[in-house]
């Protein structure tokens, strides 16, 4: 029986182990994967761009896989994880942090790679979006909040 072997953990976790809908894997493999990609662009920094781009372009590469791990994860955790959300707002939700990651993070990649400052100037659109989708999950959290008051 290997490690990862679905017999050796169903005897305590079958019945705890929620399905995810269509619309909730296809995000969440999108979320892994940019997460995945998060952490080989912050090697990628760390170890080739180095002597190739000017060393005040660095911390902006470092911002950007900041911002781009931790918002993978946030739309990972909100498309799958969040509960009393509406499936439809998580998934609007997620998709809005990951168009968000790819205008704020993929504008720094492309500053610092193609050292077109002007870039530059989009960044905060993407910045703008991550404001926007976390306002809104806070909204919905306070809204299920109310809900649950109101009930209980």
């Amino acid at each position: 029986m290997g490690l990862f072997s679905a017999n050796r953990y169903s005897h305590r976790m079958s019945e705890k182990i929620l399905p995810l809908s269509p619309s909730t894997s296809k995000v969440s493999s999108l979320c892994s994967f940019l997460a995945c990609l998060g952490v080989a662009l912050g090697a990628f920094g760390a170890h080739a761009l180095k002597g190739r781009v000017p060393d005040t372009d660095l911390p902006i590469w470092e911002t950007a896989v900041h911002y781009h791990l931790l918002h993978a994860l946030a739309a990972l955790f909100v498309s799958a994880a969040v509960q009393g959300i509406p499936l439809e707002k998580r998934v609007a939700l997620a998709k809005l942090m990951l168009l968000s990651l790819t205008i704020f993070s993929g504008s720094l990649y492309l500053l610092v790679l193609t050292n077109t400052r002007w870039l530059g100037a989009i960044t905060p659109l993407g910045g703008g979006g991550f404001i926007l989708s976390w306002a809104l999950l806070a909204y919905e959290f306070f809204k299920n909040s109310d809900r649950n008051a109101r009930q209980g």
